[in-house]
């Protein structure tokens, strides 16, 4: 390459002044730039073994000429010759070039080889053209020699046993296949296996690939039938079906069954040619999984009944070191490869802690955020459960003695990573957790230091902290906890039971929808009630008979017809003395403006005893209209409401009286569930008053609450989600939030209709929490910890028989439910086919 130019390729000659000398790289920035504008090549970006380093004298002088020479494309040296080799070769070098001398006999031997294969060549060409023109199919055997010969060269020069004949057209693949000269049943095991993996490796070439050769096989296997394919794997031991070690274990926490159970199902079992590991071993492995050992006793708790209070003992179960049991499951966590760090910090690792009350059992538990599914039920770990209320002093009983791990645990690493606490729960828990009194104290919110007057206000209230908390419970402790100082100091009336920052306290997401839905269908069922009296006294004026199911609600329009009348006669009575008093007034007045003015007693006090008797009778008629409402059970509206719920499978009755579940709200904010409830109001008004005198007061309250589900259901559905968040979606979230208040303040004024704490904690804390988490509540908030009450019912029902023994039956069964739970929530069960439900 030291001896081609740059540009053309040509050899360059040696000149003391000439480019080839100095080379390009030691040119003036003119010549680097002539070159770029003549022939577009940039000195810079030449590579070093590819590119020439000179430029002869010819392409020198062409510069900044309109005669430009072509230029060579470079390219880097391979096997075969490159662009410098070719360039080279063809050039001379002065000199005549070597001959190739070959000996006489070789050059012999190579003619005689070439005479040979032009003989065969015409040989096999005047066969193929008598082939063609023969009418008989089946080749002679002289042929069939030719191309067995044939076919053995080109096998032996391929090294394989498939060989691509040429056709004129698609070529012709042939492929050796060996006739056995014994079959499988009589050859040894050595012979099965290699003509086994023959047959793989023709199934795999006819096929295309790998993945095409399992599904030819699939298609193989599909050509026998169910009994013969049975048969056939029966017969050879390729049936049978061990379940691993640790998923019987996984099974026998999700039934519920006991050991004595399981060893009938290893009977029934084995019968299908299905085998599990010993009850030994399976015992080892679920010692070794509960390697955190378990307290069990029995503790003064106390018991509320109505306004008695009774202290009795009662079992409790916790982890002995949570803290230690915590890093545990993230090693196993990280064992599974079931962590993950979604819109969570790379050096953090957060954990939830939280518990409820379900049943007579109260529970607490923790939850690791850092995975797929964090409010899954087989994420939620419990740590402490005990029969009882939440009740403080119960929850002081439980949780004091994890107050120092926990607050360790916040100082500790994981692998280099800060483990970074969070509350979650429901009102209840979240407020005793922190201290605080209920939702009519006055200060109910357990973020901020709003008062329960200022609820709906736009200002944003200060902050509660740690330290204020501290603050306040000092002074309330200093003046001997008295519902004054609770007052003034923000309703803190005890300590608070973990030191974890309260912005870290997740807002109660399904509790606020449970609660704003109660309290919205609340509302639409107290106009209904107003509404639903209209109806009885308009059929009650038109003394006419109601087209209604409900004979509650034909009484109701009799008794309301008797109460009219008596309302109307109070009424005229009323009207008469305010006439009355109409006239002696304008008397007195007339007397003024005649005689002197001098006030006249009698008529006075007469004037005033007729104002007392006209307030007495409005109030009496205002009191018989308030007293002769018409009940929920009686109003046929509300009873076309439930009929449409239960058509929506919602069953209020199912979680508590007049209560709603999480499922139920999701099937309500629908859009064309909570239309067809409304649509149904609208029309049994219409079939019930058909003159059409309330059917604008009917469509008013239609559109009132459609207006307010659809908003509702807009927050329901963003703020509930477990998904991330992108800040145009936060965005979008509080502009409706804001939308909906405003539009609830506007619609539902008070005190006829309130401003709850839960409609505050999603107008003023929703927000900012997914604002510092970039995901919604669904997964930070308390729906894990709720789903557990239904697994521990669930084991409790299936465990029954473990109270069958002398000593503390209820502490051996609640200490039985939590072996069990734990195995059930390992990480190592989350992987396996029970783990789903």
């Amino acid at each position: 390459m030291a001896t081609l130019c740059r540009v053309c390729g040509q050899r360059c000659r040696k000149h003391p002044n000439s480019i080839h000398k100095k080379g390009l790289d030691k040119t003036s920035p003119n010549i680097r730039g002539r070159l770029k504008e003549s022939y577009n090549i940039e000195i810079n970006k030449d590579v070093d073994g590819v590119h020439p380093h000179y430029l002869c004298l010819s392409c020198v002088a062409s510069l900044g000429k309109s005669c430009c020479k072509p230029v060579v494309q470079w390219a880097p040296h391979t096997e075969n010759p490159c662009t410098a080799c070719s360039i080279l070769l063809k050039t001379r070098f002065g000199r005549r070039p070597k001959a190739n001398k070959i000996g006489a006999k070789r050059r012999k031997e190579r003619e005689t080889a070439r005479r040979e294969e032009e003989e065969i060549e015409e040989v096999c060409q005047k066969m193929l053209q008598n082939v063609k023109k023969s009418t008989n199919a089946t080749p002679t055997k002289r042929m069939q020699q030719v191309a067995s010969v044939v076919l053995k060269q080109m096998m032996e020069e391929s090294h394989s046993d498939t060989v691509e004949l040429s056709t004129g057209g698609s070529k012709l693949t042939v492929k050796k296949v060996v006739t056995p000269r014994v079959s499988s049943d009589q050859a040894s095991q050595r012979t099965v296996r290699i003509r086994a993996q023959r047959l793989e490796s023709e199934m795999q070439w006819s096929a295309g690939t790998t993945v095409a050769a399992d599904l030819q096989f699939a298609a193989l296997l599909k050509r026998k039938s169910k009994e013969d394919l049975h048969k056939i794997l029966s017969d050879h031991g390729l049936l049978k079906i061990k379940i691993p070690l640790g998923h019987e274990l996984a099974m026998k926490a999700r039934l519920g069954w006991s050991w004595a159970e399981m060893r009938k199902m290893k009977i029934w079992l084995r019968a299908y040619k299905v085998t599990m590991v010993c009850e030994g071993r399976s015992r080892r492995r679920k010692a070794e999984l509960l390697r955190d050992p378990l307290s069990a006793d029995l503790l003064p708790f106390i018991f509320t009944d109505g306004q008695e209070h009774e202290t009795r003992l009662s079992p409790i179960v916790f982890i002995t070191d949570l803290q230690e049991h915590i890093l545990h499951t993230l090693d196993e966590l990280a064992r599974n490869e079931l962590l993950m760090w979604d819109n969570i910090p790379e050096n953090e690792v957060w954990v939830k802690i939280g518990g409820d009350k379900g049943g007579t059992t109260t529970k607490f538990y923790y939850q690791i955020v850092n995975v797929e599914k964090a409010n899954s039920p087989f994420n939620t770990t419990v740590f402490c459960i005990y029969k009882g209320d939440e009740t403080t002093p119960n929850m002081h009983i439980a949780l004091d003695r994890f107050t120092e791990q926990i607050k360790s645990l916040q100082q500790t690493e994981w692998r280099g990573k800060q483990i970074v606490l969070w509350v979650c729960g429901d009102y209840e828990i979240e407020r005793k957790l922190l201290g605080l009194q209920g939702a009519s104290a006055t200060y109910p919110c357990t973020h901020c230091l709003v008062s329960k007057d200022d609820l709906a206000s736009e200002i944003d209230a200060e902050p509660r902290t740690l330290e204020n908390l501290k603050t306040d419970y000092d002074q309330v402790e200093a003046n001997n906890f008295t519902a004054k100082a609770k007052r003034l100091n923000h309703s803190v009336s005890g300590k608070a039971f973990l030191d974890i920052p309260v912005e870290r306290v997740c807002p109660p997401g399904l509790h606020i929808s449970l609660g704003l839905w109660q309290k919205f269908f609340s509302n639409l069922e107290l106009d209904l009630q107003w509404l639903g009296q209209l109806i009885a006294e308009y059929h009650a004026k038109e003394n006419d008979d109601c087209e209604c199911e409900s004979s509650k609600f034909k009484a109701h329009i009799n008794t309301t017809r008797d109460m009219l009348v008596k309302v109307t006669h109070l009424e005229q009575m009323e009207e008469d003395i305010r006439q009355q008093i109409e006239d002696l007034e304008y008397g007195l007045m007339t007397q003024s403006l005649v005689e002197e003015p001098s006030p006249n007693e009698e008529q006075m006090e007469e004037i005033e005893n007729l104002h007392k008797q006209a307030y007495k009778l409005k109030k009496e008629a205002q009191e018989l209209r308030t007293t002769h409402q018409l009940d929920k059970c009686s109003n046929p509206l509300i009873q076309r409401l439930d009929k449409t719920l239960q058509h929506f499978k919602v069953r209020r009755q199912a979680y508590a009286p007049n209560c709603f579940v999480g499922n139920h709200v999701n099937k309500c904010v629908k859009e064309e569930n909570y239309t067809q409830l409304l649509q149904e109001v609208v029309h049994t008004v219409k079939e019930m008053c058909p003159d059409g005198d309330l059917e604008d007061v009917t469509v008013g309250i239609q559109m009132k609450y459609l207006l307010l589900f659809s908003k509702f259901s807009k927050c329901h559905k963003t703020y509930n989600t477990a998904n991330s968040l992108s800040t145009q979606q936060i965005d979008e979230l509080e502009d409706n939030i804001k939308d909906l208040v405003l539009y609830y303040i506007q619609k539902f004024p008070q005190p006829k209709y309130t401003f709850t704490p839960k409609f505050h904690f999603l107008y003023k804390h929703v927000v900012p929490f997914i604002r510092k988490t970039g995901v919604g509540l669904g997964r930070m908030a308390e729906q894990g910890g709720e789903q557990s009450h239904s697994q521990f019912n669930v084991l409790g029902k299936r465990l029954e028989g473990v109270k069958n023994t002398k000593e503390n039956p209820e502490l051996k069964h609640l200490h039985t439910m939590m072996e069990e739970h734990l195995i059930r929530v390992h990480p190592s069960s989350r992987k396996m086919p029970l783990a789903e439900e």
